[in-house]
């Protein structure tokens, strides 16, 4: 029998099934890893919604899949981080304790 072509059709792997942060709650480095997926931009939000810090292209010219995020100046509290990946964005909560 033939075997279509068309058939076999990749599907991108959807970042956000890749993200992991730890350690969370964390006292002051938390590091973020997106598996195979370049992280291209990092922003820390407060629960209002407000950019407090932010990190661009985290892993320099080379995109690194794994950076340390200094979260010790910020104030404890509940944050969101906006990680930006070549296949998108996602919002994940961690606790500054």
């Amino acid at each position: 029998p033939e075997m279509l072509a068309k058939s076999a059709v990749q599907v991108p792997a959807v970042a956000r099934d890749t993200i992991a942060i730890y350690p969370n709650p964390a006292t002051g480095l938390v590091t973020i890893f997106a598996g195979s997926t370049p992280i291209e931009r990092v922003s820390v939000l407060s629960v209002l919604g407000v950019e407090v810090q932010t990190l661009d292209k985290p892993g320099g010219m080379s995109y690194n899949s794994e950076i340390t995020l200094d979260l010790s100046k910020l104030p404890s509290g509940t944050y969101f981080l906006r990680i930006q990946t070549a296949a998108g964005s996602v919002l994940r909560k961690v606790v500054r304790e």
